[in-house]
């Protein structure tokens, strides 16, 4: 009989994901973000939502579509982006 075991995904601490969100944007660079990288969430935003609502939308629409690492990645990316900026 064949295997019905699915491969696990890894895990994050969404906490700590949300914290480095928080701290990486405000409420305009956050919705440019998610414009760019997550349509999908940005679609969900609606005028006078909070940045923390937009923050979880993020969270639960990467980790149910198993984007977490790229959200991570994208981040990353953008903070590498802004320290060369920096240094010019």
């Amino acid at each position: 009989m064949p295997s019905t075991s699915h491969p696990t995904l890894p895990t994050y601490n969404t906490a700590e994901v949300r914290e480095l969100l928080m701290a990486a944007f405000d409420d305009e660079e956050l919705a440019r973000f998610c414009y760019d990288f997550f349509r999908r969430v940005y679609d969900q935003f609606s005028v006078g939502m909070s940045r923390p609502d937009k923050v979880q939308r993020l969270l639960v629409d990467c980790e149910k579509q198993g984007r977490m690492e790229n959200l991570l990645e994208r981040l990353l990316n953008l903070s590498s982006w802004e320290m060369i900026g920096a240094w010019q």
